[in-house]
């Protein structure tokens, strides 16, 4: 807060300058991965609204080379589109990037707005065609939700009994 008003300008834009200069000093110094790390962390606490101008820079960080980055801008996205409908489409091309915007759920801070994806999500964990790294996701991302915990827990147990991500449906 302290160096947006020095630098007379929002958080938003402080995070995104300090994450550029940390992405390019990652061949520099070790302590930059863990710095990205760290800032990436603080998107899902920002204003939509704040965050809604800066759109456009946070799409490339769903490509970056830290998980962490991807999967906070993820959940950056989706506050700033205020649902997960307008980011679905696309993170749904490969697996892996549908796999990082689910594991950006759980670090939504609203459990209401975290289960706006809940008639996307739940069925990514029951189906038994969803890549392994898409419903591990998927688990993590529904048991944050908060809605509907019977059918969760119903989804749950059905992997459980037929042995299929076993560790990952009993950690949820």
């Amino acid at each position: 807060m302290i160096l947006a008003k020095t630098r007379q300008t929002n958080l938003v834009a402080v995070l995104l300058t300090e994450i550029d200069t940390a992405l390019n000093s990652l061949g520099r110094e070790k302590k930059s991965s863990t710095e990205v790390s760290t800032l990436a962390r603080l998107f899902p606490s920002q204003i939509p609204d704040v965050l809604k101008t800066f759109r456009s820079r946070i799409v490339p960080l769903t490509s970056s080379e830290s998980a962490e980055l991807r999967q906070n801008a993820w959940a950056a996205l989706a506050l700033t589109d205020g649902a997960f409908d307008p980011i679905w489409t696309s993170a749904s091309k490969k697996s892996s990037t549908l796999a990082d915007l689910l594991n950006g759920v759980p670090l939504l801070t609203d459990s209401d707005f975290r289960a706006k994806a809940y008639d996307r999500v739940k069925p990514l964990v029951e189906s038994r065609q969803t890549d392994k790294e898409v419903r591990r996701a998927a688990i993590r991302a529904l048991v944050s939700m908060n809605n509907d915990p019977e059918a969760v827990f119903s989804s749950l147990t059905i992997l459980i009994d037929r042995g299929e991500e076993v560790p990952a449906a009993a950690q949820g």
